[in-house]
């Protein structure tokens, strides 16, 4: 089998450890040697949405195809713009049972839209269904009768094996293929980019309500030493956002969803780069994104904990919300990021 280096920022034995969960995952998915790998044929589908869970899907494929399996990656975000949501359904039926396309698993990466006839369908005809949630555990709710449905089930949150036993934690981890250092300078590249890459502090993600207090005080503590400050992603959960200081630290060409390829970009050329987990009692839609019956507070990393060592540019300065950071074994404070503890240590 050949090895991912997934991890090339951390030492030979931390990225040995975190390679071989996610190989072993794998391998006891497929049920076969690594040897029998190329007898294994992978549709990989994709959410609708276009923000991490593309970056995952698109991670994913790309790890499948170096372990030598032979893969179709099915880009749902992308074909959502010209057909219907039934039209995609019944296409993803259709390849994933053809005798012509021989099929052993369908891989739906956080595709929360699907429903059960689909997988029941696949599986009538001797398919796999491996089902990888991604917003576990913020939306363990919708997310859990995928366990009861699809054949196996992976989760980015190692505590929701303490109440579905049967799954496999898959961490989201980085996508070595893109998380790389920028291979310009930044002084050769146009100015408007230059305008809205060399940053000092770069935040990239969703402005929920429990991040917006902290990332005010960068602001305003930016403002007054003259820092260049930046937010890139989601901004329209911000409250009272004409008055808000982050209203002018924010990126107006990325203000929604981001490329992924500038995300790599803005990580590379930023001096720090904020990440801040996400506060698992606050959802943002009731309607697809609950956490009440289990009530699982997340210990696992989010995909930025890993991307931005990768892209070996900007220092990571994260909160202290994930008792994953304490065990050292992927992201070790110190040597891949700067750990603090509240607003006050930041």
């Amino acid at each position: 089998m050949k090895k991912i280096n997934v991890f090339d920022t951390l030492d030979i034995e931390q990225a040995e450890l975190i390679e071989d969960e996610m190989h072993l995952s794998l391998d006891e998915i497929v049920h076969k040697r690594p040897e029998q790998a190329n007898e294994e044929k992978f549709l990989i589908v994709s959410n609708y949405s276009i923000f991490a869970s593309t970056d995952c899907w698109s991670g994913i494929a790309g790890g499948l195809r170096d372990l030598g399996h032979e893969i179709l990656p099915y880009a749902c975000h992308d074909l959502r713009a010209f057909l219907t949501p039934n039209l995609i359904l019944d296409q993803i039926i259709s390849m994933a049972i053809s005798t012509r396309n021989n099929f052993t698993h369908v891989l739906f990466v956080g595709s929360t839209f699907i429903p059960e006839y689909v997988i029941s369908s696949i599986q009538r005809c001797g398919v796999k269904v491996i089902y990888w949630s991604l917003e576990d555990p913020h939306a363990l709710d919708q997310n859990s009768k995928f366990y009861k449905l699809a054949d196996y089930y992976l989760t980015n949150e190692r505590r929701v094996l303490d109440v579905l036993p049967n799954a496999t934690y898959f961490p989201t981890a980085g996508d070595y293929h893109i998380c790389m250092p920028p291979k310009e300078k930044l002084e050769d590249l146009p100015k408007k980019m230059q305008d809205s890459l060399g940053n000092d502090i770069v935040f990239c993600g969703n402005v929920y309500p429990d991040r917006q207090k902290i990332l005010e005080k960068i602001a305003i503590f930016c403002k007054e030493k003259g820092y260049k400050f930046r937010i890139a992603g989601i901004t329209c959960h911000i409250q009272d956002r004409m008055n808000s200081p982050l209203n002018d630290c924010i990126l107006k060409e990325f203000d929604g969803i981001v490329d992924h390829r500038w995300l790599i970009m803005m990580y590379g050329f930023a001096k720090i780069s904020i990440n801040l987990e996400r506060d698992p009692n606050w959802v943002y839609d009731k309607r697809y994104s609950t956490n009440k019956i289990y009530k699982l507070v997340g210990e696992s990393l989010n995909p930025r904990a890993y991307e931005i060592p990768l892209c070996k540019g900007a220092i990571q300065l994260i909160d202290n919300n994930r008792k994953e950071l304490e065990s050292g074994q992927a992201i070790k404070d110190g040597e891949h990021c700067v750990v603090f503890k509240d607003n006050k240590d930041m």
